[in-house]
């Protein structure tokens, strides 16, 4: 009963921690795109790191058929002029 409990409950988790991304989204991500198209693609992203001329925004997203077997990845965005002027997955 305990380990049923315990799966239940760590899927609730899973299933509640947001809104994963997978690589069809990723690949959606285009040079060009605005700041605001960007986010309806990959959502909000993890971090953002201000320079003095650009944005880099760090998203993650999964290789895979889902989160729960995919690889996790990582996005890199440069925004400048609130628009995609370079992006890499690393």
């Amino acid at each position: 009963m305990k380990k049923i409990l315990l799966i239940i409950l760590t899927s609730i988790l899973f299933i509640s921690c947001g809104d994963y991304k997978l690589l069809d989204d990723a690949r959606k991500v285009r040079v060009g795109m605005t700041a605001t198209e960007l986010k309806s693609v990959m959502g909000e992203p993890w971090t953002v790191n201000v320079e003095s001329d650009k944005e880099e925004w760090i998203f993650t997203y999964y290789v895979g058929d889902n989160v729960y077997v995919g690889c996790k990845m990582r996005m890199s965005v440069d925004i400048i002029n609130g628009k995609v002027y370079h992006f890499y997955s690393y």
